[in-house]
Parts: structure tokens; sequence; C-alpha cells
């Protein structure tokens, strides 16, 4: 196993001692690494994005946030690097479009939503990329099959 480089060592140190007075005097790659070791919350309070990694170093999560909510477009990945899915936020409730996707990168559903709500059409496909059904919504609700 190889040691852990310089900026790993400091990251792992500070994590837990650091504040937002803190982050305008970071190098940007101590910046990168402390989200690594610092608990959710911890990054929450001190970043606007949140990001988490899977054990093989691949990204897993990557949230925005505005005044401790989600807020803007999310990622979640697979352990190979392929995206899994996005979604927007406005102020913490799912705004817009998401969609979600196999692991070989074909689409598995696509919706929208309004104060998050599923709202207008959703589709969903079978891995092969064939629609596999869609329906209408209104303010969560299923209106139209």
């Amino acid at each position: 196993m190889e040691p852990d480089s310089l900026v790993t060592q400091a990251a792992r140190a500070l994590a837990p001692r650091l504040t937002s007075d803190d982050l305008p005097v970071l190098p940007v790659d101590l910046y990168e690494v402390l989200q690594r070791y610092m608990g959710r919350g911890k990054q929450i309070e001190l970043f606007s994005d949140y990001k988490y990694y899977h054990d093989n170093g691949q990204l897993c999560w990557h949230w925005h946030y505005k005044d401790g909510k989600k807020h803007g477009e999310s990622k979640r990945y697979y352990e190979s690097g392929q995206l899994m899915w996005h979604t927007h936020y406005k102020d913490g409730k799912k705004y817009g479009e998401s969609k979600a996707y196999y692991e070989d990168g074909q689409l598995k559903w696509h919706y929208h939503y309004k104060d998050g709500k599923k709202h207008g059409k959703g589709k969903e496909y079978y891995k092969s990329g064939k629609l596999w059904w869609h329906r209408y919504y209104k303010d969560g609700v299923c209106i139209k099959d």
C-alpha cells in the first residue's frame, strides 16, 4: 500500500478543526481532499457543495447546497464512474428535470418535478432503450397512464 501524500495527511489532520474562516486561505488541492475526511454535516456547514467518494476513490455523490438545503444540480455515480442519475433541487425540493441511467449509460427514466413532486410527463425505459411506459403527473399524482 502506498503511503498517503502530504496533502492527504494534512487534510485528515485539519478536517475536524476547520472553520469557515479558514477556507479562503487553503490551497485548492487541500480544499478538495479535505472533503473526503469531513463528516457530511461539517461539509454542508462549510462548503457550498458536498462530495462523497466510493471506496475505490471514484466520486459517488455530488450535491450543491444553499443555506444548508440542496440547491442546484445533484449527481450520483456508479463505482465505475458512470453517471447513475442527476436531478435538480430548489430550496431543498426536487425541481425541474431528473434522469437516471443504467451503468452502460442507457437512459433508465426521465421525470420532471415541481416543488418536490412529479409533474408532467414521466418515462421509464428497458435496458435495451425501448420505452417501457410513460405517465403524466400533476402535483405528484398520476393523472394519465
